[in-house]
């Protein structure tokens, strides 16, 4: 993945993952597998996946069940707004996992009802939300939700000389080439992005040369979260993989290439983060640093 020599370049996210949600707790696990001719593809920061090399074969795919819960104690009664009358209130939001390249997934019992489930158009994110008025007579708040998730590893193999750079007046760069809170494109970033591509114009390519300069010139370093955002990590170039993924998103979109992070959590423990970048005809396109 390190070849800048290639002249079609093999891009992999990674599988095992709950894309953008934030914790997971596996209550059983099934998988389809295939009998044949394997390849291990490194797909960044120690993860593999794995793709059946047999001529025509699809990625495995993998049927996970999870159930995903918050758990709320110690509540203390507090009036305010139109709660006045009713004295006791929880609000909660929570992110909910949802259907992308490499993941389909079924929503199954939510506990208690949501309140409302709000839905983010353009990124396609999806929020629930639950707002309870009654103490629970013993015990905790807990509220929950159970999901079926099929996930598969995600291959692009990309063709620069088919690649374009997106159009400046689409949805994907009016959203997500400017900059946001920890993805700030400071003009010390906007210039060492311009020295790193020089000359070169294809988006693919340019991102080859980012990602190449990222993985050779940072360090992995977990921060705190007081240290989190890509000014911090482009000055101290450490980071783990969601500083990492900061700044080749905020070195992209300086260069005028849509791209956004991805968040997601491992079935088993931890979590993960990449990046994505949108390259015409390919769409998105995941990038993991």
């Amino acid at each position: 993945m390190k070849s800048a020599k290639r002249n079609r370049l093999q891009w992999a996210t990674t599988l095992g993952v709950l894309a953008w949600v934030c914790l997971l707790i596996p209550t059983g696990c099934a998988t389809s597998r295939k009998k044949s001719k394997a390849e291990t593809v490194a797909v960044g920061n120690g993860a593999r996946s794995t793709r059946d090399t047999t001529k025509g074969a699809q990625p495995e795919t993998h049927t996970h069940r999870a159930r995903y819960w918050y758990v709320i104690d110690n509540i203390e009664e507090k009036r305010e707004g139109a709660d006045k009358k009713g004295g006791f209130v929880v609000k909660l939001w929570a992110a909910l996992p949802i259907d992308r390249p490499g993941q389909e997934v079924d929503l199954r019992e939510i506990v208690p009802e949501p309140t409302e489930i709000v839905e983010d158009p353009i990124g396609g994110n999806r929020v629930i939300y639950w707002k309870v008025t009654e103490r629970p007579k013993e015990g905790p708040l807990v509220f929950s939700y159970d999901v079926t998730v099929k996930n598969r590893a995600i291959i692009k193999d990309l063709d620069p000389s088919v690649a374009r750079r997106p159009d400046p007046s689409s949805v994907q760069s009016k959203h997500y080439t400017s900059s946001e809170p920890w993805i700030e494109i400071t003009p010390e970033i906007r210039k060492k992005a311009t020295e790193i591509v020089g000359d070169e114009k294809n988006p693919i390519l340019q991102a080859r040369k980012v990602f190449d300069w990222i993985v050779e010139k940072m360090t992995y370093d977990y921060p705190h979260i007081k240290e989190r955002g890509v000014k911090r990590a482009f000055a101290r170039l450490k980071g783990d993989c969601g500083e990492f993924s900061h700044v080749f998103i905020a070195m992209m979109r300086s260069l005028g290439v849509p791209a956004r992070m991805v968040t997601a959590m491992w079935y088993k423990s931890g979590g993960h983060a990449w990046a994505e970048m949108f390259v015409p005809p390919y769409g998105w396109v995941p990038v993991d640093t």
